[in-house]
């Protein structure tokens, strides 16, 4: 027998005689797995001469058209955190026996998702995993454009593994982002005194572990720059990433820098236009020259910028009770006008304890949803049809 193990966006060769499938799943009971083989292209509509020999096992016998081989949570909605899908398969009555090992495939957060194709092609059978730009562990191949570096969503840390899946949620049924909305993150953090109680409760370090496992699903670079933000704006030499996340926060420190924060000369150190661009702006309010960002931001929209900044702020805002209450609360009310393709913002009402934001976005439903409230604010998924 020969083990071949299939990488995506690595198309494999099988000799065109019946396969034998298995698979497998973790982390779910199989029984609330629907998996299917269907006509490519025709989702729903099933495939021609596929047998059920078990609840985990289907034989190929031949192939006259493409097919592939999907599976969705059974009853709808999207699969809970953790669900993997292990899949192989082997050829019957060829000259020899040939094993496909196709990858674990994380499943999680997605309410559909393709584990392979299998095309006739010139007298052989093509075997081809798809290609989920930043998902998938493949090597590019030489000479050719290859995949975001990986990130094994394993490697990801409690929070940053969370933001990825409620990602995956909010971008639809495939938990993919179409690539044209993929962006390079980059991130602001205020280093202003104001900011101290949320260095030290920890509530800043959470955020930026959730930016990492946003940028896991959403980013174009496995590398996320940094800049301190105060009076002026300077890069961190050292970028964020999972691998970086967990000694990040104490890179930073939490000695103040400044005791105000400008915003205008981030917006000049970062605007591109010809990249797509999201700038995430951590920070406890309205910078300091307010009346300057106007003037700024309609200069970047006229000159076409591919950037977008968000203020991500520890604030009483929208959402809160309080402000529904008494609107004049609104601690960012100042920054509405300023509203437009280019600028956008969104709060986290500040609590109170040590650790009191990851303890907010645990791993539990109300956990959960407060998570995918929060990325919902931060305005990645336009343009996605829901």
């Amino acid at each position: 027998m020969t083990v071949h193990r299939v990488l995506a966006g690595r198309p494999q060769a099988v000799h065109p005689t019946a396969l034998q499938l298995s698979w497998r799943a973790a982390g779910i009971d199989p029984r609330d797995v629907e998996f299917s083989i269907e006509k490519s292209g025709s989702p729903g509509v099933a495939a021609l001469h596929v047998q059920r020999l078990a609840d985990e096992a289907r034989l190929i016998t031949t192939l006259p058209e493409p097919i592939m081989a999907l599976v969705r949570p059974l009853g709808g909605g999207t699969f809970p955190d953790g669900c993997r899908i292990d899949l192989q398969l082997s050829t019957r009555g060829g000259p020899a026996t040939d094993e496909f090992v196709i990858p674990s495939v994380d499943i999680s957060g997605t309410g559909v998702t393709t584990l392979f194709e299998l095309a006739p092609e010139a007298g052989v059978w093509t075997l081809s995993v798809p290609l989920v730009e930043g998902r998938n562990l493949a090597l590019p191949t030489p000479g050719t454009p290859g995949p975001l570096p990986a990130v094994d969503i394993d490697s990801l840390p409690k929070i940053a593994k969370s933001a990825a899946y409620r990602v995956r949620e909010l971008a639809g049924p495939t938990g993919q982002l179409p690539p044209e909305l993929r962006a390079e993150i980059q991130v602001a953090v205020d280093r202003s005194a104001s900011m101290l109680p949320h260095a030290r409760s920890g509530a800043r370090a959470t955020l930026l572990e959730l930016i990492v496992g946003v940028n896991a699903e959403v980013g174009v670079a496995s590398d996320i720059p940094v800049w301190q933000l105060g009076r002026s704006v300077e890069l961190v030499p050292t970028p964020l990433s999972h691998i970086s996340n967990s000694a990040y926060d104490a890179l930073l420190g939490d000695v103040p820098q400044t005791t105000g924060t400008l915003l205008a000369p981030l917006l000049d150190a970062t605007a591109a236009n010809n990249e797509r661009r999201v700038v995430f702006v951590i920070t406890d309010g309205a910078p300091g020259d307010l009346d300057d960002l106007g003037p700024v931001l309609d200069a970047a929209q006229q000159q076409g910028t591919s950037t977008r900044w968000h203020v991500l702020a520890f604030a009483r805002s929208v959402g809160d009770p309080a402000v529904a209450r008494d609107p004049w609360k609104d601690e960012l009310a100042v920054l509405r006008p300023l509203s437009s393709p280019v600028f956008s913002f969104s709060s986290v009402t500040p609590g109170s304890g040590q650790d009191w934001l990851a303890q907010t976005l645990n791993d539990s439903a109300a956990g959960r949803s407060a998570m995918r409230q929060l990325i919902s604010g931060l305005g990645l998924m336009r343009g996605v049809a829901r």
